[in-house]
């Protein structure tokens, strides 16, 4: 029983220094990205990014499903509904870029920068694109395997 506990304290620790890396790459690769967009638009497109990037952010943010998270939590064998999970990721991904495709004319009119429809319908793609995530890395994250979640999900952590 001693040895179980060490053995996941050992694991915690493994975990919480691959999650940390992918933070630090996720944020660097943010800083990278931000520096280059300042350096080759002008304070106008620069502008225009930051409503786009603004809007995707909030309707991302408020249509969360914590479905990821309630399965990590399941204490039985999540196997049976990875595939309704996936379904209604990617569902959800086909609503917000709908959303995102629909309501860019009136973000633009809201903002007063027309060119920002275009963009934003763009950043609709990438969220669709996104929605397709393979969900079965969600296994790594339940059983604190988090260098193989670091791993598979590397091209994830280079930020739009």
């Amino acid at each position: 029983m001693d040895n179980n506990y060490k053995n996941l304290g050992v694991r915690s620790i493994r975990g919480g220094f691959w999650v940390f890396t992918a933070q630090v790459i996720r944020k660097g690769f943010g800083i990278v990205r931000l520096i280059i967009l300042a350096r080759l638009l002008t304070p106008v497109d620069f502008g225009i990014m930051g409503i786009a990037m603004l809007t995707i952010t909030i309707l991302e943010t408020f249509s969360k499903t914590g479905i990821e998270a309630a399965l990590i939590q399941k204490k039985d064998n999540i196997k049976p509904f990875l595939d309704a999970a996936w379904t209604f990721l990617v569902v959800r991904g086909f609503i917000i870029f709908l959303i995102l495709f629909l309501s860019a004319p009136l973000v633009a009119v809201f903002f007063n920068s027309p060119a920002a429809a275009s963009i934003i319908r763009g950043l609709g793609f990438y969220a669709l694109i996104k929605a397709f995530t393979n969900i079965g890395v969600i296994f790594f994250e339940k059983e604190l395997q988090f260098k193989k979640q670091f791993f598979s999900l590397l091209p994830l952590l280079v930020p739009l």
